[in-house]
């Protein structure tokens, strides 16, 4: 089967995300848990995801994915 986007790799996807994540100041727990990670020592124990963390990075990728949207034309 041919790739969709010759030289595209799909690891480098979770790199672009993140970035966006970092670009949308995503809470380091809500980050970790999207990109399948687990927080390490006292963060990982006591900070938590809430709903409102959620539905503020859902408003947040929404706005981003309008923007590049806009921008491609």
């Amino acid at each position: 089967m041919a790739p969709i986007l010759q030289g595209a790799v799909f690891h480098r996807l979770s790199h672009h995300h993140k970035t966006i994540l970092d670009e949308l100041d995503v809470p380091d727990v809500l980050a970790c848990e999207r990109m399948g990670h687990r927080m390490k020592g006292i963060s990982g124990r006591y900070s938590h995801v809430t709903e409102v963390m959620r539905t503020r990075l859902v408003k947040g990728l929404q706005r981003y994915w309008a923007r590049m949207r806009k921008a491609a034309g």
